[in-house]
């Protein structure tokens, strides 16, 4: 049985849905308990098998509440766990669609690689399973399907 924990910071929701659904198929295989990443206690992290940590890409970048609890662990606190990321993001041809994006070009940027480094400097290694989920525009709504996506790939996590 596996013990996981998904960790989230959330504006309009969404991330905390996906959160939520990632969870849900983690709890396929063991037990899965979601939280804010306010919420977050040490004792969350006790007999962890198996973290995943996500936020909304807002500004390029993930948000600093994440990033800054990431960097509040200490040095190797995740070595003994599997480690995965995740972020909220409108889609690609949404960003070529727009102008001021699309000048912007090569610094569009998405959390979930910010989060990544971030967790893999408390790791001991090994690979780290990555995703993100599109929501319409900034604020929302998470587009068709993508609820199902995070679930499945919480069962995957899981597996």
């Amino acid at each position: 049985m596996s013990n996981s924990l998904v960790v989230y910071d959330s504006v309009f929701g969404n991330t905390h849905k996906i959160a939520v659904a990632i969870s849900e198929g983690l709890a396929e295989r063991g037990t899965s308990v979601v939280r804010a990443v306010v919420e977050v206690t040490p004792e969350d992290l006790i007999d962890l098998q198996t973290l995943v940590v996500g936020s909304p890409t807002r500004g390029f970048r993930a948000t600093q509440v994440i990033i800054e609890w990431i960097n509040s662990l200490p040095i190797s606190a995740l070595s003994a766990v599997k480690v995965a990321a995740f972020d909220t993001r409108i889609p690609e041809a949404t960003i070529k669609s727009n102008l001021i994006l699309r000048l912007l070009g090569g610094m569009v940027k998405y959390a979930v690689d910010q989060i990544a480094k971030s967790l893999q400097a408390k790791m001991a290694g090994g690979e780290m399973p990555k995703n993100w989920f599109y929501v319409a525009d900034s604020k929302g709504p998470l587009l068709e399907g993508e609820l199902d996506r995070a679930y499945q790939w919480g069962e995957e996590l899981a597996g």
